[in-house]
């Protein structure tokens, strides 16, 4: 005799299937985007980054990972993104996270400027276990505003030169407005004298 249960496992079956083509859109979006994408432990130190690091700053991810932050910045960067780090975590599990500018370095000591979106993971107890984030390349973005910014100030210079010749100018017919009256009232006071003259003839 043979007793079996028979049971219907489809939904488990297409939820592990949505969940592995899940993972696997994710697993390309990391591996095929020029942005970096990372973690790191609560004390700075990277346990992920994607390939992109290769690209962005010359390191292999499996060169990457176990390196702390501040090996990979000045000491004035590091701190203020330390000090950032530190009040993101205090504003606790709702917060959504930081968008900032900074510079970091390139393995061959050249600085690069990025552009960095990271946020505080904590567990269940609101306990901070990670930091997750993206950065981003923002040099050409940087030289825009630098040329803008050139251009700018290029353009108040001209500015500024065309309004003192406009001033100089203006002074100059003022001047000459001023010689043109007074000529007049010397010519008005010489035809009185002589009206004058004639009369006491």
């Amino acid at each position: 005799e043979i007793i079996g249960v028979g049971r219907d496992i489809t939904e488990r079956k297409q939820a592990e299937e949505a969940l592995r083509l899940s993972e696997e859109c994710y697993r390309l979006l990391a591996e095929n985007t020029l942005d970096v994408i990372w973690i790191m432990t609560m004390d700075a130190r990277f346990t992920y980054v994607n390939p992109a690091i290769e690209t962005m700053f010359g390191f292999r991810p499996d060169e990457w990972i176990g390196s702390g932050l501040w090996e990979h910045c000045d000491e004035l960067h590091f701190a203020e993104m330390k000090a950032l780090i530190e009040r993101e975590t205090a504003k606790g599990p709702d917060h959504p996270g930081v968008i900032f500018e900074t510079q970091m370095l390139r393995r061959d000591g050249s600085t690069i400027a990025v552009e960095i979106h990271g946020r505080i993971i904590f567990d269940n107890q609101g306990k901070p276990v990670s930091l997750q984030g993206v950065t981003r390349d923002i040099t050409e973005r940087k030289q825009a505003q630098e040329e803008i910014l050139k251009a700018k100030k290029s353009l108040e210079v001209k500015v500024t030169e065309k309004t003192r010749e406009l001033r100089e100018r203006v002074a100059e017919l003022e001047r000459f407005h001023d010689a043109t009256i007074e000529r007049e009232f010397r010519v008005k006071d010489l035809r009185d004298e002589i009206e004058r003259l004639k009369n006491k003839k």
